[in-house]
């Protein structure tokens, strides 16, 4: 259901020039130069559409965190929010000292990185090794990773830290702003 009114959206609203869904969790970039009917088509069609909306989550900024992302609308960025970056250098961290883990942490390892790779998606073909290493960890209970795997992990690890690249998702000129059912911001700074 959620990708069908993502298509809906994207048919309504040619204004947007991209959106994102997860479950029931929406965010839309939206021209700056007048993002107010735009962000007000986009929530009444969600709501006419019966799509539930966080009240106290609905945003309309240049900056937003979405489910664990940091987005810049403004600059065209998406990366790891602050909140899960120590935890995702914690797990790369291990992998790229060799450490022998149990295949469940390394299915709990590919999920993040699985994840990780939405905001990274030059990343994906990577994680070929991660799965290889997850097979050897379930035929054997345990296994190490492999040498491309730990090269792998300190790469990231390295893209991590630097300046985040415009993401693929959001190519276009002009400036934006995110309006998002499920945002987490501090209110200090709203």
């Amino acid at each position: 259901m959620a990708a069908a009114l993502l298509r809906v959206l994207y048919y309504a609203v040619s204004t947007a020039a991209w959106n994102f869904v997860y479950v029931d969790d929406y965010v839309s970039a939206i021209d700056m130069e007048d993002p107010w009917p735009t962000a007000t088509v986009i929530t009444l069609l969600l709501l006419a559409l019966g799509t539930p909306l966080s009240w106290k989550k609905t945003l309309l900024s240049c900056s937003n965190q979405w489910l664990g992302f940091a987005i810049e609308t403004a600059r065209g960025t998406i990366q790891v929010g602050p909140d899960r970056i120590a935890m995702l250098f914690q797990i790369l961290q291990t992998i790229s000292d060799g450490t022998m883990s149990t295949a469940h942490e390394i299915e709990i390892w590919a999920g993040v990185l699985n994840w990780t790779a939405i905001a990274y998606p030059y990343m994906r073909p990577y994680l070929q090794h991660v799965y290889t290493w997850l097979a050897m960890a379930k035929q054997f209970g345990k296994a190490k990773p492999n040498h491309a795997m730990r090269i792998l992990a300190e790469v990231i690890m390295h893209c991590l830290q630097r300046q985040p690249h415009i993401h693929p998702a959001y190519r276009r000129k002009g400036k934006a702003h995110a309006a998002s059912d499920a945002a987490a911001y501090d209110e200090n700074t709203a």
